[in-house]
């Protein structure tokens, strides 16, 4: 009776992994008539997007540990990225390495680290990857190089403490701008103080109405969570 139990069991199990299956193979489907719809100058990381989707799926895990969904999706979306641009690299220096390979999730190219935040900043305006990432120092070294430079800014913001999302431990610099969320923080470096902070969106209009010097702005993000153990 165990035994036919048991077989049961695992008849059901192996029925969802065959529902689950179809699923993603729909999902990755549509990802590629996403890819065939964009214009060549959408961009293909979207971490607005990510971060809404990450933030539904926090109200949705149930008693599911994030970690695990997170992880599941993060996998699932770096493996959509890698299907639209399959030559799709990330950058980062030694700092945000571990970053780097969690964004990935095995689906994405990941470059060998860059000593100096400089070097890898010259690297992504050269075009050499898609996505850099620094750290907080490394932002303020490379920061009057961003301002001076359109081109680049930052587009996202990585924890990588599943209990506190607001701790930033990498930031993503990119060519091309992504979306605005309603979890977006502004970066801007602080010129009286000479200090990189992050402000809420709402909070940078209302400096700017008021103050309108003082603030130079880097670019803004929404929290990309790494899960982590």
């Amino acid at each position: 009776m165990q035994d036919e139990q048991l077989a049961a069991i695992r008849q059901k199990i192996d029925q969802i992994d065959t529902e689950l299956l179809a699923l993603i193979k729909n999902r990755m489907a549509l990802s590629a008539e996403v890819s065939q719809t964009k214009g060549p100058d959408d961009a293909i990381f979207r971490p607005g997007r990510e971060a809404e989707m990450f933030a539904r799926l926090a109200e949705r895990k149930g008693s599911l540990p994030f970690e695990f969904v997170g992880g599941l999706w993060r996998v699932i979306i770096s493996a959509s990225i890698g299907l639209q641009k399959p030559d799709f690299s990330i950058a980062s220096t030694q700092s945000c390495f571990a970053d780097a390979l969690g964004l990935a999730a095995g689906q994405l190219i990941v470059l060998p680290p860059q000593q100096h935040p400089d070097a890898l900043l010259a690297s992504l305006l050269a075009g050499e990857s898609d996505i850099a990432l620094v750290d907080l120092d490394e932002l303020q070294q490379i920061a009057p190089q961003i301002i001076a430079d359109e081109r680049a800014k930052i587009i996202a913001g990585i924890s990588s403490d599943s209990e506190d999302l607001t701790a930033i431990s990498s930031y993503v610099i990119a060519n091309s701008p992504t979306d605005d969320t309603d979890y977006d923080m502004v970066v801007v470096l602080d010129s009286g103080a000479d200090k990189i902070i992050s402000v809420s969106a709402e909070a940078y209009q209302k400096y700017l109405s008021e103050q309108g010097e003082g603030w130079q702005y880097l670019g803004r993000y929404a929290h990309l969570s790494k899960p982590v153990g």
